[in-house]
């Protein structure tokens, strides 16, 4: 039941989206000083640019033609040398985007194609299962230009790689802070995946066999068939092609768990690390917004004539969008505390507004949407009125939130397509939140996952995967990079000879979204 409980909880949150780095050399654990007197700086330099064509911006075709570029062996391999071979560091920014990663590793021969046991550090589940749509690769390794069918969201990565075989085993290492979303410090279950046909549909199911009660449960997506988009189906029914063993074990009782894992049965599978930075700490992007009381009504109408207007399509256009837009809402609040003696009117907030844009022509219509011009003029007629009246305190919320690419979000029929919106990521208002981080904390929880990263190193660690969690809003985004190179730390001690590389699609590109986000002054 505790599983199960899990995994449902993955479908019905899946459900309503459809709606709506230096080596510390002389220290063995965590350093007992404050955290932030640690020298991290250095671990970022020689780290080397994974060049990865960014996929999520555009729809189907254009997706497939861009996947289909070679993209060769991860990173820039050095020349050959004796020893174990180094250990590639992938810093990703969306959890899905680590396919990518394994799947070419499955393909390069890195890893197998089947068998692996994924010890994972995170927040959430991420359990809910894919949907299966006309040409998605089933049951098998795909290719450079049909892993495109696998990135449907966030959620299901984790069902993606075990329906293609690459994971037979799930090690789930969950935060203490977060045990009141569990049952107990410790359980085991076997997950079984497969395809299942009602009527003229056939959906992926998924069936969990709980070691506990003993009891199995089995489902399947459909908003059609169920109002709450989850029906459960019998055994008999759901076409089982992969089964996986599935633990969930506390974050302080991991390393006792996986010590006693490798006496038992010694370290011959090979093993993926992914570790996303939420499992430190689970904040809300939008928290400024909340606290200056604009409401989510302003922000999807933002989001609305936003996405309509500016279509940038890679990390580096988003950027430019990003602190354009942050310009000039910037701009906006300079003007209005400036003209409060004057009483200065909406009339004359918007005309500042509308001129801003046309100064700015040159600038922002190279990454406009594919909209006729009286379109375009009206959306940017539309986002500046909303824009202009707000209050200054709301638009310093706003310009400290800042705009990106939104997070994938799973769709139905169609491969899903990112537009630019606020940044708020998926945790905007939402009633989940982590403890405050402070050192004491932070240093605790780092302690923990080292212990755990010391006994997986027995294990022959092939890829590790490094989610940063800031585009769906939840990582603390003043600490982004400070955390980040923390972890490296941890993972350069005990895994010794690593190469880090850094996905082309991170929000900020490898310098993080607060640092390229300096030109906004509250």
């Amino acid at each position: 039941m505790k599983a199960c409980a899990m995994i449902q909880l993955g479908f019905l949150l899946v459900c309503a989206g459809l709606f709506g780095t230096t080596f510390i050399h002389y220290i063995h654990t965590v350093p007992t000083s404050k955290v932030g007197s640690i020298d991290a700086n250095s671990v970022s330099k020689n780290l080397k640019r994974r060049d990865v064509p960014n996929n999520f911006h555009r729809r189907q075709s254009d997706v497939t033609r861009i996947q289909g570029k070679p993209r060769g062996v991860p990173g820039e391999r050095s020349e050959s040398q004796s020893g174990p071979r180094p250990v590639n560091i992938t810093v990703v920014d969306e959890r899905q985007r680590v396919l990518l990663y394994w799947m070419e590793a499955a393909r390069t021969g890195s890893l197998p194609v089947s068998g692996v046991t994924l010890i994972r550090f995170d927040k959430h589940s991420d359990l809910a299962v894919p949907n299966l749509m006309k040409n998605y690769p089933l049951y098998k390794t795909p290719t450079v230009s049909s892993i495109t069918y696998l990135l449907q969201s966030n959620r299901q990565y984790l069902m993606a790689a075990v329906l293609a075989g690459l994971i037979g085993e799930i090690i789930w290492v969950w935060p203490k802070w977060d045990h009141v979303t569990h049952f107990a410090d410790y359980s085991l279950s076997m997950m079984q995946a497969g395809t299942v046909t009602k009527g003229k549909g056939r959906n992926f199911c998924l069936c969990m066999f709980d070691s506990d009660s003993s009891e199995n449960t089995c489902f399947y997506n459909s908003v059609v068939d169920s109002g709450s988009g989850v029906v459960h189906i019998d055994l008999m029914d759901c076409d089982v092609r992969r089964t996986v063993k599935y633990v969930e074990v506390r974050e302080d009782k991991a390393a006792g768990y996986l010590r006693r894992r490798h006496q038992r049965n010694g370290g011959r599978t090979a093993t993926i690390l992914d570790f996303d930075v939420d499992f430190l700490n689970y904040v809300d992007a939008g928290a400024a917004l909340t606290r200056a009381n604009v409401g989510s009504d302003v922000v999807l109408d933002m989001d609305s004539n936003l996405s309509r207007l500016l279509c940038p399509l890679s990390g580096e256009q988003e950027t430019k969008m990003d602190k354009l837009i942050s310009e000039f809402i910037n701009n906006v609040k300079n003007y209005k505390l400036k003209q409060q003696k004057t009483k200065s009117n909406f009339s004359d907030m918007y005309k500042y507004g509308m001129r801003f844009f046309r100064d700015q022509l040159e600038i922002w219509t190279p990454y406009a949407c594919a909209v006729t011009v009286e379109q375009r003029a009206l959306f940017v007629s539309w986002f500046v009125r909303s824009v202009t009246a707000l209050r200054s305190s709301q638009l310093a919320a706003l310009g400290e939130t800042g705009f990106c690419l939104s997070p994938v979000r799973q769709s139905l029929r169609e491969l899903p397509e990112k537009k630019f919106t606020v940044c708020t990521g998926d945790s905007f208002m939402a009633s989940s939140r982590s403890p405050a981080l402070g050192v004491t904390g932070l240093r605790s929880r780092l302690r923990n996952f080292q212990e755990a990263v010391s006994e997986a190193s027995n294990f022959p660690v092939r890829l590790v995967t490094l989610n940063r969690s800031v585009r769906d809003g939840y990582t603390n985004r003043s600490m982004e990079i400070h955390i980040e190179k923390l972890v490296l730390n941890i993972l350069l001690r005990e895994l010794s000879d690593i190469k880090v590389y850094y996905d082309t699609a991170l929000l900020g590109g490898k310098e993080g979204f607060r640092k390229n986000r300096q030109l906004f002054k509250h």
